[in-house]
C-alpha cells in the first residue's frame, strides 16, 4: 500500500495486518502498568467510555449473579464503544479499531448483528477490593474482580473464567455446548459456548478489576503479584477490561489494511 499525501509519508507508515477473528476470542490481559502515569489516563478514559456506551444501552435486560446483562444490542454500538476503547500500542495485545473494522464487514454477510453485552464481576461482594465506578445510576452494582499480574510483567495472563462465553446462549445453545463438552469432543466450556453460538451474535464482557487485585497474594508466591504495589497511591487505579466472543462467521476474511502514525491506527477506505 502506498500513501499518497506528502504529510502523511512524512509522519505514517503503511502496515497491512491480516487478521480474521471467526471464532476467536479476543481480551485485554496488557496493560502499562509500568508507566502509571499513562496507565492512569488511559483508564480514566476508559471509564468514561463505559459510562457513555451503558448509558446508551438504556436499563440492563436483567441481572446475572455477577452483573448487569443487556441483549440485542446492536453492532453499530458495540463497534462505537471499540472504537473510544484505548489500549496501550506499546505493551501489546488486540487492536480494537481492528476489531470494530472487522465486526463491519461481517454486518455485510449478516453476521455479528446482535450482541449481548455483560459486565463480569463477582458474584458476592468484597469490600476491599470494591464495585464498578462506571455504572449507570439506574442500573445495579457490579462488584470488583480480582486479577493479579504475571510477577515483572505487564501481563495479567488470562482475565476470562470458564464459562463467562456462555452468557446469552440460547438453550438450543448451552444444550450444544454441554454436548460438546460430555462427547470429549471439546474439553474447554468457553470454546464449546464459542462453537455453539449463531453467527448473528456475538459476545461483549467488560471486566471491573480493583486496584487492591493481590492485596490477598501469599508472601511466599513468586510467580504472580499485586496490580500496583501501592494501590493506595494517587496513580493507581481501577481498570475495565474487556472481551469479545465472536462466533464462526459465514466468511472469515481479514480485516483492513491499518495507517500506522501518531494517532490511533485508522482503516484504509478504498
Amino acid at each position: 500500500m502506498q500513501v499518497t499525501s506528502a504529510l502523511k509519508s512524512r509522519f505514517t507508515t503503511s502496515t497491512r495486518i491480516s487478521q480474521s477473528y471467526s471464532g476467536s476470542l479476543e481480551q485485554t490481559f496488557k496493560f502499562p502498568l509500568n508507566n502509571l502515569k499513562s496507565l492512569a489516563l488511559l483508564a480514566e478514559s476508559n471509564r468514561q467510555a463505559a459510562i457513555r456506551f451503558l448509558t446508551n444501552l438504556g436499563s440492563p435486560a436483567h441481572r446475572e449473579s455477577v452483573g448487569p446483562l443487556w441483549s440485542d444490542v446492536t453492532a453499530a454500538q458495540v463497534v462505537e464503544f471499540l472504537r473510544s476503547y484505548g489500549v496501550d500500542r506499546e505493551v501489546g495485545g488486540l487492536s480494537p479499531e481492528l476489531m470494530a473494522a472487522w465486526i463491519e464487514r461481517q454486518n455485510a454477510e449478516g453476521d455479528l448483528v446482535n450482541w449481548t453485552v455483560v459486565v463480569r464481576g463477582r458474584d458476592k461482594e468484597n469490600k476491599k477490593l470494591g464495585a464498578a465506578s462506571w455504572l449507570p445510576p439506574t442500573t445495579t452494582t457490579a462488584w470488583n474482580l480480582s486479577r493479579t499480574r504475571i510477577a515483572g510483567s505487564n501481563s495479567l495472563g488470562v482475565i476470562t473464567t470458564p464459562g463467562d462465553e456462555e452468557y446469552g446462549l440460547t438453550r438450543e445453545e448451552l444444550e450444544e455446548a454441554r454436548q460438546k463438552i460430555a462427547s470429549g469432543a471439546v474439553k474447554d466450556r468457553n470454546v464449546a459456548a464459542r462453537r455453539s453460538r449463531r453467527s448473528s451474535h456475538a459476545l461483549l464482557l467488560l471486566y471491573p478489576i480493583s486496584r487492591y487485585s493481590g492485596y490477598d497474594l501469599d508472601k511466599s508466591e513468586r510467580l504472580r503479584e499485586r496490580l500496583f504495589q501501592d494501590p493506595d497511591g494517587p496513580e493507581a487505579c481501577d481498570l475495565i477490561g474487556l472481551a469479545v466472543s465472536f462466533p464462526s462467521t459465514k466468511k472469515a476474511g481479514p480485516a483492513e489494511a491499518y495507517l500506522e502514525g501518531t494517532a490511533k491506527w485508522q482503516p484504509v477506505l478504498g
